[in-house]
């Protein structure tokens, strides 16, 4: 029977899967290049080396809809110089909150994006970070650089919209150095779980049950076919 290959990637709650004909090297040179197509729209759809589907899969599987997202700025006269003196301050306050959270008998979890901001040009920093129960009082006496600190939840936005708002400035404006990584994370943070193989190509891609479908995409042609399936597992009570 026909082969179709499969491919998962789990991410907490978020899934992202597809399936599609692959050529094979026995196969005629002149069905190569529409098989070749239906092939690298799947690649397309599921490549976890784009940025911006990297930091959404790593949101997902690290963070969950009651978990922070704060924006810390800078008043005047705290205002660094530029981007590297802002890391160096915000890298210093990682640091304080870590030991605090050592001390209570909790772990840091975070990702964070440093920000120009190029409107205005004012360095500026927004973090995920996992929630204790007791991180405004926290945040706003560690951070000690500017009286603006706003803190959201990961559910206002969705793991979508903040990984879209997260990677805005390297993809509207692009990358300050080539090859620079657009956000950073600590060293706890899990890696989303892939699972790719080979199906019977009468296997239709299905969601388990209860899950919430997010985006479902199909194409077929008479080389083959391509079907795409973002979905949310069932919340765990």
């Amino acid at each position: 029977m026909a082969k179709q290959r499969r491919k998962i990637v789990t991410a907490g709650r978020y899934c992202r899967a597809v399936q599609y004909t692959m050529i094979t090297d026995i196969e005629a040179q002149r069905s190569r290049a529409p098989k070749e197509l239906v092939s690298s729209c799947a690649r397309e759809a599921i490549n976890l080396h784009q940025s911006f589907q990297k930091l959404k899969a790593a949101i997902a599987a690290n963070f969950d809809a009651g978990d922070l997202v704060v924006t810390l700025t800078y008043s005047d006269a705290c205002l660094p110089p530029g981007r590297d003196a802002a890391e160096k301050i915000l890298k210093r306050f990682i640091r304080r909150l870590r030991a605090e959270r050592r001390a209570a008998g909790a772990d840091l979890r975070y990702i964070y994006v440093s920000e120009l901001g190029h409107s205005r040009g004012r360095p500026h920093h927004h973090i995920i970070l996992n929630a204790t129960g007791t991180d405004y009082d926290t945040l706003r006496r560690l951070w000690q650089y500017g009286d603006q600190i706003d803190i959201r939840r990961i559910a206002d936005k969705g793991f979508d919209g903040w990984a879209r708002y997260l990677s805005k400035e390297p993809r509207e404006h692009g990358r300050r150095r080539v090859g620079e990584r657009m956000w950073r994370n600590s060293r706890n943070l899990v890696k989303p779980i892939v699972d790719a193989g080979w199906v019977d190509a009468g296997d239709d891609l299905t969601a388990p049950p209860g899950a919430y479908i997010l985006d479902r995409q199909e194409r077929v042609n008479c080389y083959g076919r391509f079907a795409y399936l973002e979905y949310l597992l069932p919340a765990k009570t």
